[in-house]
């Protein structure tokens, strides 16, 4: 799903309000809304357990380009393919507090271990193990992967790379192949998506047919 940042709010409603009140007959020039934030980097290295559920690790290097208009950042919410998710672990000791966030969407909510502001970069990291991923292909005897790492709806991510383990991948939309791992790279602006396609041979994995990746888990993405 979509991922987003939030901040406080609160103390803005009222200096807005008399904002309203005295701007009311004088004409504005609206300015377009800057960014908050930018993903400078945005790295997912995935690999795959033998039952066929995933162990995916994120890198994100954040950005703060604006603090005042919300405040500085203090927390992030980074969308997460379906609510089939344990094992979540911090890797940095930046994050103070991890844990799963269902909010109209799936998501992975990070708590900082202080408040970042404008000019800022913070890098952190942690990893999950994600369940009902994969779909079963009976008739062609294949077990296929589609996925889309969270993307973000108000920031631009300069650069996002996924990494795959190719132990066993019959096939891929991989954009390249180095060192055990199929790689896709771009960047991306505010709301697009990097779609990492891979298929297998059935017999690779202890695959269930009760644990397979359903549409019930499109509908919430993408919202927040």
């Amino acid at each position: 799903g979509g991922s987003k940042m939030r901040r406080s709010k609160r103390w803005q409603f009222a200096l807005l309000a008399l904002i309203v009140i005295f701007s009311t007959f004088i004409p504005v020039r609206v300015k377009a809304m800057e960014p908050l934030d930018e993903i400078q980097d945005y790295r997912i290295t995935i690999h795959m357990r033998p039952d066929g559920t995933m162990d995916i690790r994120y890198r994100i290097e954040w950005k703060v380009l604006d603090d005042t208009s919300e405040g500085p950042l203090t927390w992030v919410k980074i969308g997460n393919p379906n609510m089939h998710v344990d094992e979540i672990v911090a890797l940095s000791d930046n994050i103070q507090e991890i844990g799963y966030l269902s909010d109209n969407g799936s998501y992975i909510k990070i708590e900082f271990d202080r408040a970042y502001h404008a000019g800022e970069i913070i890098v952190f990291e942690y990893t999950i193990h994600q369940s009902y991923m994969y779909i079963i292909e009976k008739d062609t005897h294949l077990c296929r992967y589609s996925f889309t790492p969270g993307w973000f709806d108000e920031a631009e991510v300069r650069n996002i790379t996924i990494r795959w383990n190719d132990e066993n991948v019959i096939e891929s939309t991989a954009h390249e192949h180095e060192n055990g791992y199929l790689i896709w790279n771009a960047s991306l602006d505010m709301g697009e998506r990097l779609n990492a396609s891979v298929k297998y041979n059935l017999d690779a994995f202890t695959t269930n047919e009760d644990e397979q990746y359903t549409e019930e888990y499109k509908k919430s993405e993408g919202i927040g």
